[in-house]
């Protein structure tokens, strides 16, 4: 596969738009992207899709060849809101809570309740892989990762979506490179960043739970040099695939301005 072939690519709410053929088709091989980049990294049994990809936004690189797309890296972000309107518990709480940190659950509960009645849009950002077949190109890995660490600055940014968690694992120095873009650690009530932890549900894998207000500065820099793959994306949505939305929904709208 050649660079020329990458495009980034959205995919938005697959619940209010499953019906689509290209849909169904895509959103299967994100599923088993996920399935597959978490088996080379952790026992047999770690399951890293459940029902929050259904209400998520999918940030994907994919190869694009013949008009067919094949996802090489994914991360998924889920909208408090979107939680909410389909009874689903806020991820980062759950993880939180299956992790068995109560006073960092209680900091997050704290942060998330502050922010909902702020009226302020709160993401959740998770779910991080890459394609086997990618690792064992240097160059390759090394621009998709790149591309998927822009996208935390760009896709944030474009859809105003101000306020961002995620849990970052220490093993890959996750951590180290979501400070670059900006993410800060939770604060303890005496102020000092609170410790990682193991998450049980990924066999004990230690991360740490961050926060993202804004970008900074050095990272909007370093960002521009991928723009050319934001400009060029594939988007599917219930906009860009013309699908009414039935009933209530919380979908996303680019902020033009922003992007």
């Amino acid at each position: 596969m050649e660079n020329k072939n990458l495009r980034i690519v959205v995919l938005d709410y697959p619940y209010e738009i499953i019906q689509n053929a290209d849909v169904q088709s895509l959103f299967a091989k994100v599923m088993a992207l996920k399935i597959q980049g978490y088996q080379k990294e952790y026992p047999y049994g770690v399951l890293p899709v459940d029902t929050t990809d259904f209400i998520a936004t999918h940030m994907l690189v994919c190869n694009s060849e013949n008009g067919v797309l094949t996802p090489l890296m994914g991360l998924k972000s889920v909208l408090l809101e979107r939680s909410k309107v389909h009874s689903i518990e806020f991820p980062a709480i759950t993880l939180m809570k299956k992790s068995n940190v109560p006073d960092q659950t209680q900091i997050v509960e704290k942060m998330v309740s502050d922010l909902e009645q702020n009226k302020q849009k709160v993401a959740y950002n998770s779910s991080w892989t890459v394609h086997p077949e990618v690792r064992k190109n240097k160059e390759l890995k090394n621009l998709i990762v790149d591309l998927s660490y822009y996208l935390l600055v760009r896709y944030y940014l474009a859809y105003s979506i101000p306020n961002v968690f995620a849990a970052a694992t220490l093993r890959f120095h996750v951590h180290t490179k979501k400070e670059f873009i900006g993410f800060e650690y939770l604060k303890k009530k005496d102020g000092n960043n609170a410790s990682s932890f193991p998450c049980l549900p990924f066999f004990g894998e230690e991360v740490a739970m961050m926060y993202l207000r804004k970008p900074a500065k050095d990272a909007l820099e370093w960002a521009k040099q991928f723009d050319h793959y934001w400009n060029n994306r594939i988007t599917f949505d219930s906009l860009s695939l013309g699908i009414q939305k039935p009933g209530t929904q919380i979908g996303i709208q680019e902020e033009k301005k922003a992007a």
